[in-house]
């Protein structure tokens, strides 16, 4: 099984996310499905859902689930530090596959079941606070899962064949904490 490189590498880690004090603010109408925020006795959860969705051989946690009490819909929800170059309304191509790749993972896992109708990130300041535009709703589409399974496709063919596969950024902190890291030709210092 790959582990989910696709979500694994971009996630806040739990510490980071502790310092932060990211508070959920789960909306009127919703409850808490999952958690893996490092508040999930605060807030009533058993902690986060480990989810797989065993045909395309994905795993990952989401940062918040939660589900809509009417409808019982699904809805992952990742919480990201805005920091430089965030622009409201606006979501960076990384985050946006990884909340297509939580999408699929809901609707792959049997716990979960269902194909969420959206996914939301949620920007905030270095105290954990949501910025002005800070969340963005991103709908799930069929070219949003096909995107997913074709990037999934592409990494494992690449680690399969040696492939070269090209940084894309030009952050030393993200190729820190990137899963790939001894293998990569091209990682930055930091």
């Amino acid at each position: 099984t790959l582990f989910l490189v696709l979500t694994g590498l971009l996630v806040l880690s739990v510490w980071r996310r502790k310092r932060l004090g990211i508070e959920a603010n789960i909306p009127k109408g919703y409850r808490v499905f999952s958690v893996d925020l490092g508040q999930e006795v605060r807030m009533g959860s058993r902690g986060a859902i480990l989810l797989r969705d065993n045909e395309w051989s994905l795993t990952g946690k989401v940062d918040l689930l939660l589900q809509q009490i009417a409808t019982r819909a699904v809805i992952p929800v990742e919480y990201k530090v805005a920091g430089q170059g965030f622009e409201p309304g606006k979501v960076r191509s990384s985050h946006m596959l990884q909340l297509a790749t939580a999408l699929v993972l809901c609707q792959g896992d049997s716990r979960v079941g269902q194909a969420p109708p959206e996914s939301w990130i949620r920007y905030v300041d270095e105290r954990g606070a949501l910025v002005p535009r800070g969340e963005v709703h991103i709908q799930n589409t069929p070219e949003i899962r096909e995107w997913v399974i074709a990037t999934a496709q592409r990494m494992r063919r690449a680690l399969a064949t040696t492939e070269d596969l090209h940084r894309d950024h030009h952050s030393p902190a993200k190729c820190q904490r990137c899963g790939l890291r001894h293998l990569c030709d091209e990682a930055l210092g930091g």
